[in-house]
């Protein structure tokens, strides 16, 4: 059967935000410093993660943090998703997170799961991003935000930004 879970909340009440990342911290990096510039229309509540590298990190920025194991993906889902829920999150950031959510994952936030893609979709999609540019000889390289739907790095695009690839790199 189908499963609706509705949430009321008050209208100007600022978005909650959960940030899902996995080892790399230069994207979780850039939304923490943004957000304490004040360019972040949310606010980080939740770090969650299927490794413990970030979990200091995400204490030096008073960060909760949650350990899901997720070898087993039905079950990590379904932790996580419980774990969103308790802390009433509005929108979810995957942020250098290295797994794939699956579309039952993705159905329940529908529109409400950003990717951070270190390329420029859609372009180079999947994990290699950078390898698949630097063997075509790409010389423009960049980073693209996007909402998650149920094909891989597919989603509508919200922004992009790009540098030149100088040969030194």
């Amino acid at each position: 059967g189908m499963e609706i879970t509705l949430r009321f909340t008050e209208p100007r009440r600022r978005q909650r935000l959960a940030i899902l990342v996995t080892r790399e911290a230069h994207c979780f990096e850039a939304l923490m410093s943004a957000w304490r510039a004040g360019r972040l229309n949310a606010d980080p509540a939740l770090v969650v993660s299927n490794r413990r590298d970030l979990e200091p990190l995400a204490r030096r920025h008073h960060l909760a943090f949650e350990f899901v194991d997720w070898r087993e993906r039905t079950a990590a889902e379904e932790k996580a998703l419980r774990l969103l829920e308790r802390q009433e999150i509005d929108l979810v950031v995957l942020a250098r997170f290295m797994k794939i959510l699956s579309p039952n994952f993705v159905w329940r936030y529908k529109n409400k799961i950003i990717n951070i893609h270190p390329s420029l979709l859609p372009s180079f999609p999947g994990p290699q991003a950078y390898r698949q540019a630097y063997e075509h000889g790409v010389k423009i390289i960049g980073v693209t935000a996007h909402f998650v739907s149920m094909h891989l790095d597919e989603g509508p695009i919200i922004a992009q930004a790009s540098f030149q690839v100088r040969p030194n790199m």
